[in-house]
């Protein structure tokens, strides 16, 4: 079986999704399916097909030329793919020409990723209204409309009565996010971290919906609340430079200038990993999440994690087990979760082996099992069974 991945994010891009396609791609072909991906991408320097060589396609457009629901940009696409040739394709995008051009030769399904479905589906703005009609007759030629987490299962059956909604979790690679002390030590000296030192660290770029202000304020909280704590804490902030220059102004404003923080405007995702080894304490406080791949990724690590009680987020963290969960949005809540995990190394320690066990449920081995099962039902499934 050929799979066709159809994706705009991909590595070098840093997010949920990117992490998502790249790694079912390869635990997908570690199961003998010919799994390959087609990255629509942005380039104001370069335009044409790009072979990585390794089952990855990069199709660039030219900068302003990106919007391929344009017919010249769509038939682009559309060579691409029947020179690729897929028994299915599995779309990654919101929307595109995937939907127009391939109703009826190619059978395809869609994993809805996307925060944005949520604020499109509480939209009422007339030009929302008419995508949401458009996506809803569309989306019914799917084989299969899978969610990332029950929250996004439930978004997608708001927008359209599909008879085939699925849910198969985003996964975790194991292997990768594993703890080990002697990368600890040698991630922490790197930092200049000590060894009393206590590292919370905020994985996520920096935006409103990943609520990196609240992260701010929370810091801010623990230097007002509990000055003996915060002279022990060490915040790592991660992903600035996805962020406007008005955000990030907002953001270290409310940072105390006496704060240890060490901020970063990206990691490579191969030394991700490293990050959460040398981490004691991870905190998300997302304003909403599809899933939270952060979250899974700190879980592998043996790492506890203070995060959002929202979407996706709740099907995989359970609150006093692997860490806790807060209300979004509360900044004073998120700081005394941290506190509390501060002031005792056995209560983060017991509750990152609790977290480990539980990662392992989402390990990327299953996470293809079960995709496997989708695309074989996609791949039998007759649309005249409607």
């Amino acid at each position: 079986m050929r799979i066709l991945h159809i994706t705009l994010d991909y590595r070098p891009t840093i997010g949920g999704i990117a992490t998502y396609v790249e790694n079912l791609h390869l635990f997908l072909n570690r199961r003998g399916i010919d799994s390959r991906i087609l990255h629509i991408v942005e380039d104001s320097g370069r335009d044409g097909l790009e072979d990585e060589g390794t089952g990855v396609y990069h199709l660039h457009m030219k900068k302003n030329l990106r919007d391929y629901r344009k017919l010249t940009q769509a038939g682009r696409v559309r060579r691409v793919v029947e020179r690729l040739n897929p028994d299915l394709l599995h779309l990654h995008t919101l929307n595109g020409p995937e939907y127009i051009f391939y109703r009826w030769k190619y059978p395809w399904v869609w994993t809805g990723h996307f925060s944005q479905l949520k604020s499109l589906l509480e939209s009422t703005r007339p030009k929302d209204l008419i995508v949401k009609a458009v996506l809803k007759r569309l989306y019914m030629d799917a084989r299969v409309l899978i969610g990332v987490s029950t929250t996004s299962a439930e978004l997608i059956s708001r927008l359209v009565e599909h008879p085939r909604i699925r849910v198969v979790p985003g996964g975790v690679d194991i292997d990768r996010f594993r703890p080990d002390e002697k990368d600890r030590r040698e991630m922490r000296e790197k930092l200049e971290v000590g060894g009393d030192d206590i590292v919370v660290f905020y994985p996520s770029r920096w935006a409103p919906v990943k609520g990196t202000h609240i992260m701010a304020q929370a810091i801010d909280h623990i230097a007002r609340e509990m000055p003996s704590v915060f002279r022990k804490l060490v915040f790592l902030l991660t992903g600035r430079a996805s962020a406007p220059v008005s955000y990030r102004r907002e953001v270290e404003e409310k940072i105390p200038p006496d704060a240890r923080v060490i901020i970063m405007d990206r990691i490579d995702p191969q030394d991700m990993p490293l990050y959460y080894r040398a981490s004691d304490i991870v905190a998300v406080p997302s304003l909403f999440e599809m899933q939270g791949i952060s979250v899974l990724e700190a879980m592998a690590s043996a790492v506890p994690v203070v995060a959002s009680k929202v979407g996706g987020i709740t099907g995989i963290l359970r609150d006093g087990m692997d860490g806790f969960l807060v209300e979004p949005g509360n900044p004073a809540e998120l700081a005394d979760k941290i506190i509390h995990l501060s002031e005792s190394e056995n209560l983060r320690r017991k509750m990152g082996e609790v977290a480990r066990k539980r990662a392992m449920e989402f390990s990327w081995t299953r996470v293809a099992e079960r995709m496997e099962e989708i695309y074989r039902e996609a791949s039998n499934f007759n649309l005249r069974e409607r």
